[in-house]
């Protein structure tokens, strides 16, 4: 997790709100919890939070994501005949036309992929785009930068699933003051999203009734056979009297509050641990750590729009980039010319390098003032010239031979050949290695090249140099290789 990031999770009777400090070992830099209360209840309650978290953390500029409790998404089960993102993308909305109460050119929707194959099995979170304007106008009053705007709970049981990696099948509740959201999974697996629209405080008969029905439904129209073994839950709704008792008697399924903080082992800065309320922080911390991408978890900000939104948001910053980059350019220039007489000297002295090189490979010989083209033609002549004459018309070329010595030497090995000589009778090689035993291997891989038998290792001694082994080995050349003529 490279970045610094704010989760706001936005509640009718609260704003929540957490900051991962970004990492290797990332951790919760801040936090903060406040209530709604009075007129201008919800943006004053934001400006508080924000205010508490930069008392403990820098939170200028930072990226947030968020999520809204009274945000009307819906959740569809699709199969799509195709597996490429652009399309289900392009296709998305029309799918989900029958779900929504508005134009399918109103809708914003995302998707998060179950299985893919042929075609892809996928959940779909679709809203309209009054509802995102809306969000994002709020946030951006209060001088926040919302990159990702998800339905609330979402992020909190796919994090769930992602960092505990349950076995079983289950089911999980964010039970929050305006809707419950319901989920069904196998493992790690997410299978089924429901948004229930309810306070059911007060009425957890009714909860109750909504998760069976779920099961019973599910596994009717999928053919898949749900066996829950447990319930896990989060939300302050979890609190409500009667609220859990009720759940496991009429589901007959225990229930588990999950912390998502101890569960992820995150720790955090100062005495925050002290006062950090799990059911009501699991949603903001799922946000700040839970960044969904082109095919895992929502994030409603799709389409134009939120192309729109982004340039509004980063415009300043593009300017700046574009004047900078201006300048770097004429930076760049006049340092290019500045260097060429500089890149000049450098040449020639690779050029003095290559001469040193041909004239150490070549023994003193005259390169005639070009000695990559000399060493070249020196290849070139090793091709056309064979070392003896072999079986049927054929000829053992130079090259032949120095071509099955260079695979015949196994590459993990740190060996170098000083010297080799070659006769219609044998190839005697010289050579340098860091390790006894790896002059066995260089005999084992010549004995494995069609060119050479009876290869025999004649020396293996120490050089002077400590961890030096000089060896020679000498190898028949087989008559009937070669290159035919």
């Amino acid at each position: 997790m490279p970045e610094n990031r704010l989760g706001l999770d936005i509640q009718s009777d609260s704003v929540r709100a957490v900051v991962i400090k970004g990492g290797l070992k990332p951790k919760v830099a801040a936090h903060a919890l406040v209530e709604v209360s009075g007129q201008d209840g919800l943006e004053r309650a934001l400006e508080l939070a924000l205010e508490t978290l930069g008392s403990q953390t820098d939170v200028d500029r930072i990226p947030c994501s968020v999520s809204f409790g009274s945000a009307n998404t819906s959740f569809k089960n699709i199969t799509i005949p195709f597996s490429e993102a652009k399309k289900i993308r392009q296709v998305l909305s029309f799918e989900l036309e029958a779900l929504i109460p508005y134009k399918v050119e109103e809708a914003v929707a995302d998707y998060h992929v179950i299985r893919k194959g042929d075609h892809t099995d996928c959940l779909a979170a679709v809203t309209s785009a009054s509802e995102v304007e809306a969000g994002l106008d709020f946030m951006t009053s209060a001088g926040i930068n919302s990159d990702i705007l998800t339905p609330s709970g979402a992020s909190t049981v796919l994090g769930f699933l992602a960092w505990t990696h349950p076995k079983e099948d289950g089911v999980f509740l964010d039970v929050g003051p305006d809707r419950v959201l319901l989920a069904l999974f196998s493992g790690r697996d997410l299978k089924l999203l429901r948004n229930l629209r309810q306070n059911f405080q007060g009425n957890p008969q009714a909860l109750a009734a909504q998760i069976n029905l779920t099961l019973k439904a599910f596994e009717e129209k999928t053919g898949q056979v749900m066996a829950p073994s447990i319930i896990f839950g989060t939300g302050t709704g979890l609190v409500w009297e009667g609220l859990q008792e009720t759940l496991k008697e009429q589901t007959g399924l225990p229930i588990t509050t999950i912390d998502l903080a101890r569960d992820t082992q995150l720790p955090m800065e100062g005495r925050m641990a002290g006062n950090w309320n799990a059911p009501a922080m699991d949603g903001a911390l799922a946000l700040a750590l839970y960044h969904p991408t082109e095919t895992a978890g929502f994030n409603l900000r799709q389409g134009p729009f939120a192309v729109r939104r982004r340039w509004e948001a980063y415009k300043d910053r593009v300017i700046h980039a574009g004047v900078l980059a201006a300048v770097l350019l004429v930076v760049l220039g006049l340092q290019f010319y500045t260097d060429s007489s500089l890149q000049e000297a450098r040449i020639d002295n690779l050029k003095g390098q290559i001469e040193q090189v041909y004239q150490t490979v070549m023994d003193g010989r005259d390169s005639k003032g070009d000695p990559l083209a000399a060493l070249m033609a020196e290849m070139e002549a090793l091709t056309q010239t064979p070392a003896f004459p072999g079986a049927d018309g054929n000829q053992v070329l130079v090259v032949d031979v120095l071509k099955a010595l260079s695979e015949g030497i196994p590459g993990s090995l740190n060996a170098k050949i000083t010297s080799f000589s070659v006769n219609p009778e044998r190839v005697e090689i010289n050579g340098e290695t860091d390790a006894y035993e790896s002059a066995t291997d260089i005999k084992t891989g010549l004995e494995n090249q069609p060119l050479f038998q009876d290869v025999n290792l004649q020396s293996v001694t120490a050089g002077k140099d400590p961890g030096v082994w000089k060896f020679r080995i000498k190898a028949q050349v087989k008559k009937d290789s070669g290159t035919n003529t």
